[in-house]
């Protein structure tokens, strides 16, 4: 039986998806099987929050580039025509390429009409495993191109953990390429919202966006009590799952700011975190 698959994702930054995470990975982590994966390759945290031996292993990542064989290039300029990107230049005397631009898309090295190119391999992060259900991607310094990390973390960690029974993704914020990539293929997708208008506005982006790859998802309000109802009202006129509603709390911020797992120290808040997954259950056994 594979892994159910839950993605947690925000509009914007700063909402509480980490904190939704990492709460409800430790809230769950008695009773099943259950492994943490942070996608949020260009500044992943959740490992703040682990405290799990962290005899980690590392597995370097690399992204796809074209090579040249001067040999066979004519200069022709075909690869440049179809580079999307405008990852690579072609002059009279020269070929040459911009690697930090290149997304790994091969389209280059399938239409060179002198098969002049061949896939090399440009090193763009690291996969860390701590082989006790946590599991964390980490984009190298000054690398511009997410996507490819965010797929091989999600590649390895299934492939450490095909045996567990539930996969918790830390996703980007936002909806740009990387967030829907970590979204993609999972079975659910925990939508965190902020009840204010910046909050609101963002939420309706994603929202969007959940709809158009047609993944079931639901709502967690995050700071319940900062702002307005619009985010409620408008998962009620949409008929949008409403998972948990956690409160704004000084108790909470302060604990989380200091690196402590509120759903462990206090059953008041655990409730929150195994009343979504409950909803959360029994809407993927919906037909």
């Amino acid at each position: 039986m594979k892994p159910l698959k839950i993605a947690v994702a925000s509009g914007k930054g700063g909402t509480g998806k980490t904190f939704f995470s990492t709460n409800l990975y430790y809230s769950l982590k008695d009773k099943y099987k259950i492994c943490l994966s942070d996608l949020d390759v260009e500044e992943p945290n959740s490992g703040l929050f682990i405290k799990s031996g962290m005899k980690l292993v590392e597995i370097l990542c690399y992204n796809t580039i074209p090579v040249v064989d001067d040999s066979k290039c004519t200069l022709c300029g075909r690869c440049s025509e179809v580079c999307q990107f405008n990852a690579i230049f072609v002059t009279k005397t020269k070929w040459g390429i911009f690697p930090e631009l290149c997304k790994g898309c091969t389209a280059c090295i399938k239409l060179c009409p002198e098969n002049a190119l061949a896939k090399g391999e440009k090193e763009i992060g690291v996969v860390k495993d701590n082989r006790d259900g946590f599991v964390e991607g980490k984009l190298k310094l000054r690398e511009p191109i997410a996507v490819p990390l965010i797929k091989q973390t999600k590649d390895k960690t299934l492939q450490n953990y095909n045996d567990y029974e539930f996969i918790i993704y830390d996703s980007p914020p936002g909806t740009t390429c990387p967030t829907i990539a970590a979204m993609k293929g999972n079975d659910f997708v925990v939508l965190v919202a902020e009840p204010t208008p910046f909050g609101f506005n963002d939420f309706v982006i994603t929202y969007d966006v959940l709809k158009k790859l047609k993944l079931k998802f639901g709502v967690v309000i995050n700071k319940d009590g900062i702002g307005d109802s619009e985010v409620e009202d408008f998962c009620i006129k949409e008929g949008i799952p409403l998972l948990s509603k956690i409160p704004h709390s000084d108790e909470i911020a302060q604990n989380y700011s200091n690196g402590i797992i509120v759903s462990e120290k206090d059953d008041r808040f655990k409730r929150y975190f195994l009343s979504a997954f409950d909803k959360i259950i029994s809407l993927l056994k919906e037909v």
